[in-house]
């Protein structure tokens, strides 16, 4: 008998189970029907009451523009760095702290305009009839909401809530100091003329119109002052993308004012332009102030030979010079400029010695080509160290001095330092070997020159220093004339390919598709998964299937509810839907028992977990079915 009770898994039951699922969910419509429609209109309120965010960028061409009159075969370059990091450090510039500062205080960002809107106080930056001078180097105050309210064209009330339990900062832009500020009332307010000075304990400022044109007349507007700190914070956001393959950077920004954002990264870009370009003529301009004070030395000594040679031919009455002298004038005039440009070598590795020991910032070493110095070896290591350390001083702004990038970065400094020093040492001992050989091939003419009469000699010297003073300034002049047409030919590396520009575009946030979809598929998911979650913790049961699902015992007979009288429903209604749910179950009974205990006791016993559920009923019935049917009854 216990094996017809096994329960045996059978698939169609559960295609059956799913099916119930479904037609229950189905059955529970009204709560879809409520659910849904609350998610959509959530999610259109949060359409129209989210500030919109709006998202703008510019494109910038990152490009090394030497200065064609400076080519390789030139004596001046300014330019030591390569191109292979700059849209890397171009990228980094872009999003440091220092640079965005910058920018800030040139757009005076650190206003914010406001007007009461629908769900907030809206930025109207660029849409406001009016703008706010403030005074420099004047406190202001600080993060609290001033209010402007045009009575007419030409008058404004402006208004502060003040609250004793707030301690008010005030700011001098110009030095970026604070002082504490307290108000003794609660409420302040005070009209004043567009146009006429604001001189208040807490605001220093003029307020004037853009637009005459336009009404501004009872309009009311909001203005907020913020720390530089805070205003830059705003623009953290700010992404540099370089676009992989090419010398291009792309800017972006987002935020809920077009107007803001395009004149920010228009001015970002400008910003970078002009320091780019600072940057490069900077080096330029040490360069040109080397020379010029090397110029003016030399200008002041050939004016003082000049002069000592008219005042000793007057006075010595010896005008030229014989043709013995002029034979040694002119091997000895050789022989001086090259002695010169030793002697400058030398003293050029020996400044510049001095310069690198004695400093740890080398971008303002002087270009070896300006003392005529074509040692390519010496060049490229100067041009190097140069380099390094710009991108020493680009990179301190961007990091902390514990940096690992920065670290290394001075590694390479130092090695550079070395490694220079060493060249300096190995060739000024080259040079002074070869100015010790040029001397002692002078002192040969110098014999020759000792054999001619007194006043001719030094009228020979006196010569001998003038042209070689002359060839000095002749060279010095051509530098300082190529210097000059460097800095003035000197062009920023960096150009606009796209500026930023309100086109149109719409917001990117928030994005009501998105969340439209987002609404509809909770407001099907929440009750759907409520109506599962009741199904699958309801332990009652509804109908024969339920029992099937949970127990192998087979079910004889399903019996109604009785509507009769008392408990004789099967006597007293025999063609009762109740009477014939007994006659079912007594064949049931029959079919199920009756051969396997023909010949055996036939007991059933009627029970349940607790009174009241129908024993008795049940018991009296099945006795009253199977009597009818001619069965004894004990």
């Amino acid at each position: 008998m216990e094996s017809k009770f096994k329960l045996i898994e059978n698939p169609a039951e559960h295609i059956s189970d799913i099916k119930d699922y479904i037609f229950r969910i189905i059955s529970n419509w009204k709560w879809f029907l409520f659910t849904i429609p609350i998610a959509l209109a959530i999610a259109y309120y949060f359409n129209i009451s989210t500030q919109k965010i709006y998202g703008l960028s510019t494109t910038i061409v990152v490009k090394e523009k030497q200065n064609p009159l400076f080519s390789s075969g030139t004596n001046i370059a300014f330019n030591w760095g390569g191109v292979s990091d700059k849209v890397e450090s171009i990228r980094k510039t872009l999003i440091s702290r220092t640079h965005n500062e910058k920018v800030v205080n040139e757009l005076q960002f650190y206003i914010d305009y406001f007007k009461e809107g629908r769900f907030r106080k809206e930025d109207v930056y660029g849409k406001t009839p009016f703008e706010i001078k403030l005074q420099p180097n004047q406190y202001q105050l600080l993060n609290t909401l001033i209010k402007i309210d045009f009575i007419d064209d030409k008058n404004f009330t402006l208004s502060v809530e003040f609250r004793k339990d707030i301690n008010y900062k005030l700011l001098n832009y110009k030095d970026e100091t604070y002082k504490e500020f307290n108000f003794d009332k609660q409420n302040f307010s005070k009209t004043f003329s567009v146009g006429e000075y604001i001189n208040l304990p807490f605001l220093k400022a003029e307020i004037t119109v853009k637009n005459k044109l336009n009404t501004i007349k009872n309009s009311t507007y909001y203005i907020q002052l913020n720390s530089i700190n805070a205003a830059t914070k705003k623009y953290q956001n700010i992404r540099a993308k370089g676009l992989t393959g090419t010398s291009l950077v792309e800017i972006s920004l987002t935020g809920p004012n077009k107007n803001r954002i395009v004149d920010f990264l228009n001015k970002t870009v400008e910003v970078l332009a002009k320091d780019e370009l600072e940057q490069k003529t900077n080096y330029a301009y040490s360069t040109k102030e080397f020379i010029d004070a090397q110029f003016k030395n030399t200008s002041d000594s050939l004016k003082l030979i000049e002069d000592n040679i008219g005042k000793f031919k007057q006075q010595n009455a010896i005008y030229d010079l014989s043709a013995q002298g002029v034979e040694i004038f002119s091997q000895t005039t050789g022989l001086d400029k090259i002695q010169k440009k030793l002697i400058d070598r030398i003293e050029y590795f020996e400044n510049l010695e001095t310069y690198i020991k004695a400093n740890s910032n080398y971008i303002k070493i002087p270009a070896p080509a300006i003392i005529n110095i074509e040692d390519v070896s010496i060049a490229s290591m100067v041009g190097k160290l140069t380099e390094l350390s710009i991108k020493k001083e680009k990179l301190a702004k961007e990091v902390t001095s514990n940096h690992p990038s920065l670290k290394l970065l001075n590694e390479e400094i130092e090695t550079a330092r070395n490694v220079l020093l060493e060249n300096i040492s190995s060739l000024k001992n080259a040079t002074n070997v070869s100015l010790i050989n040029s001397k002692k091939r002078l002192n040969t003419y110098n014999y020759q020159l000792n054999k001619l009469p007194k006043k001719e000699q030094k009228l020979l010297n006196f010569q001998r220093k003038y042209t070689l003073t002359e060839s000095n300034y002749v060279f010095l002049m051509q530098k300082r004339y190529e210097a000059d047409i460097a800095i003035a030919a000197t062009v920023s590396d960096i150009s606009v390919l796209d500026s930023a520009k309100d086109t149109g575009q719409g917001y990117i946030l928030p994005r009501k598709s998105f969340n439209y979809m987002i609404a509809l598929l909770l407001g099907i998911i929440l009750p759907l998964f409520v109506i599962i979650a009741k199904e699958v913790l309801d332990s009652k049961i509804y109908m024969v299937e339920d029992i099937e699902r949970i127990s192998p015992i087979p079910i004889l007979g399903v019996v109604g509810k009785n509507e009769a009288e008392n408990n004789l429903a099967v006597f007293l209604r025999p063609k009762s839907t109740v009477a014939e749910s007994f006659r079912a179950l007594r064949s049931n009974i029959q079919f199920l028992f009756g051969r396997e205990l023909k010949d055996k006791s036939k007991t059933i016993i009627v029970t349940s977990s607790v009174s009241g559920e129908g024993k008795t009923f049940v018991s009296i019935n099945l006795a009253t079915v199977f009597a009818l049917g001619g069965k004894k009854q004990y």
